[in-house]
């Protein structure tokens, strides 16, 4: 789209004039994520950053706010069931739910590893889903599947308008090896692109 990365002090003040209460800002602060949004138990945006907007096909974070994810402008919107789902199993089990997939959004194409979680909202009085997004080079993402294979609960596949989706979800997983310390600060440096 041609947009400027919105600098990190100008996507605090977009959340803030959004209404974000001061835990979300923190969160936003302390992960620093390629893509960041907020959700209600329907899957509607609350707060979001530049990067989700665009990546959903709006030129600014308040254009998403309020639709769900079968509003987005861009092939992605296929998806949208799934990314609702996705919703509530992190609703219904209070539980945190990885996944990593590779999508075409609007803007480009993405490979992507994202958290959500359940946070209280001190503003709204209620329950939200915080979403935190890095964004993976091709490469890490056939790491990071060849080494959770067997962890997976779901793969999905998505042949629509001859575009391919996948999205591994990694749910309370247990991996039949498991890493060791080592391996696991390689994993946490790998997944912030560090690669020395």
């Amino acid at each position: 789209m041609g947009n400027i990365e919105p600098s990190f002090n100008r996507q605090i003040s977009v959340l803030k004039e959004q209404g974000a209460p001061q835990e979300i800002i923190e969160i936003y602060s302390h992960a620093k994520p390629d893509f960041f949004v907020c959700k209600d138990e329907y899957s509607r945006y609350i707060y979001s950053d530049f990067s989700i907007a665009n990546a959903s096909g709006y030129q600014k974070p308040e254009h998403l706010l309020g639709l769900d994810p079968n509003f987005i402008n861009a092939p992605l919107v296929e998806c949208a069931d799934l990314f609702i789902t996705e919703d509530k199993i992190t609703f219904n089990t209070k539980k945190n739910y990885y996944t990593m997939g590779d999508f075409q959004h609007a803007d480009s194409r993405h490979q992507t590893i994202y958290s959500k979680k359940i946070v209280y909202d001190s503003r709204l009085k209620k329950n939200i889903l915080v979403l935190v997004g890095y964004e993976m080079n091709h490469s890490l993402m056939e790491t990071l599947v060849s080494l959770l294979q067997s962890s997976f609960k779901h793969k999905f596949l998505f042949k629509k308008n001859k575009v391919h989706y996948t999205s591994y979800s990694i749910v309370d997983y247990e991996l039949e090896n498991p890493l060791t310390k080592q391996e696991t600060i390689c994993l946490f440096y790998l997944l912030r692109g560090k690669t020395g």
